[in-house]
C-alpha cells in the first residue's frame, strides 16, 4: 500500500520513546544532556500516536495467509480521516497531517475491484460508506462480472450439446424446410423461462444476515459454505480475494528465493527450490 515502511519507522520511534526518560537521566549524569536537546518528548509522543494507524494498516494489508483486498477501502477511509486537521494541533503537527493527507490522496486510488471486494464482504455488503450512486454502480459491476460467468458457461454447454447430439437433432427435425420453420417457431414462441438470475442472487445475498469474524479473515470459508446458494457470487469472490492488496508478499517470496539460490547452491532443481520455499512459507 505504501512505499514508506511505516512499521519500521513506528517501531523505531516507539522504542526511542520507551527509553527516552532513562536515556535523558543517563546523559544528565554524564553532563551530556545537550545530545537530546532536539528530541522533544511531546513531538515524539505525537509522531508515535500519529504513525500507529499507518503501521497497523501496513501490517494488515501485507498479510499473505488471509484475504486483504476488501480491507483497502476501510483503511483508506480511516487513514484519510486520521489526517484531517485537529484544532488542538500545533503548526508543525498540522503540517505533518496535511502532508500525509496529500500523499494519501495521491497514492491511494480506490479501484472498482476494491469496491467489489468490500461488497463481497458480507458484513459490509450494504456499502454504506458509499453514496447511493456509487452503490448502484458497484452492484452493476458485480452483475457484469457474474453475467460473464453465465455467458461462458452457457457457451460451453451449447458447444458440448452440439458436439454430442447434432446428428440426432438433425434426424429428428426432418427435411431442411421443416427445420427452418421449427427454428422460426422456436425463436418466436418457444416457452423459455427468462430469469434475471444475477439480480436474484444479489438480492438473496443482500438479504442475508451473516455472522463472521470482525476482521473478515474467514471470508473464503464463508463463501465456501454459501457456494450452493450463491454459486456465481462465490466464484467471483474466489477470484477477487485471490488478489493481494499489497505486493509485499510476492516481494518476500522473491527475497526468500534469493537467499535459497545463492552462489553455493546454484545447482538446486526447480522442484527443490519450490519445496524449500513452501516449507519456509509454512512456518
Amino acid at each position: 500500500m505504501a512505499e514508506t515502511r511505516y512499521s519500521t519507522v513506528f517501531l523505531t520511534l516507539e522504542s526511542i520513546q520507551s527509553v527516552h526518560g532513562e536515556l535523558q537521566e543517563l546523559l544528565q549524569s554524564r553532563g551530556e544532556s545537550t545530545r537530546l536537546r532536539n528530541v522533544s518528548p511531546d513531538v515524539l509522543a505525537f509522531l508515535v500516536e500519529f504513525l500507529r494507524p499507518f503501521s497497523d494498516a501496513q501490517k494488515e494489508l501485507e498479510g499473505d495467509k488471509y484475504p486483504t483486498l476488501h480491507l483497502v477501502v476501510l483503511w483508506a477511509n480511516k487513514l484519510k480521516s486520521h489526517c484531517q486537521p485537529d484544532v488542538a494541533d500545533t503548526p508543525s503537527q498540522a503540517v505533518i497531517r496535511q502532508r500525509h493527507l496529500d500523499w494519501l490522496m495521491k497514492k491511494i486510488q480506490i479501484q472498482p475491484v476494491h469496491k467489489i471486494a468490500i461488497f463481497l464482504w458480507p458484513k459490509f455488503n450494504q456499502l454504506r460508506m458509499f453514496t447511493l450512486a456509487e452503490r448502484s454502480d458497484i452492484q452493476q459491476q458485480v452483475r457484469i462480472q457474474i453475467n460473464r460467468f453465465r455467458t461462458g458457461e452457457d457457451a460451453r454447454r451449447q458447444e458440448q450439446s452440439t458436439q454430442s447430439g447434432s446428428g440426432a437433432v438433425a434426424a429428428a427435425a426432418g427435411p431442411a424446410p421443416k427445420r427452418r420453420a421449427l427454428a422460426e417457431f422456436e425463436d418466436a414462441w418457444e416457452n423459455v423461462r427468462v430469469d434475471n438470475e444475477d439480480t436474484d442472487e444479489i438480492q438473496v445475498y443482500l438479504s442475508l444476515n451473516p455472522t463472521m469474524e470482525a476482521d473478515g479473515r474467514d471470508l473464503l470459508s464463508w463463501w465456501k459454505q454459501h457456494e450452493t446458494t450463491l454459486p456465481l457470487l462465490a466464484r467471483l469472490a474466489r477470484m477477487v480475494f485471490s488478489v493481494p492488496a499489497s505486493s509485499s508478499s510476492s516481494e518476500r517470496a522473491f527475497s526468500a528465493a534469493g537467499r535459497v539460490i545463492e552462489e553455493r547452491r546454484t545447482g538446486l532443481s526447480p522442484e527443490t527450490v519450490d519445496a524449500v520455499l513452501f516449507l519456509h512459507d509454512a512456518k
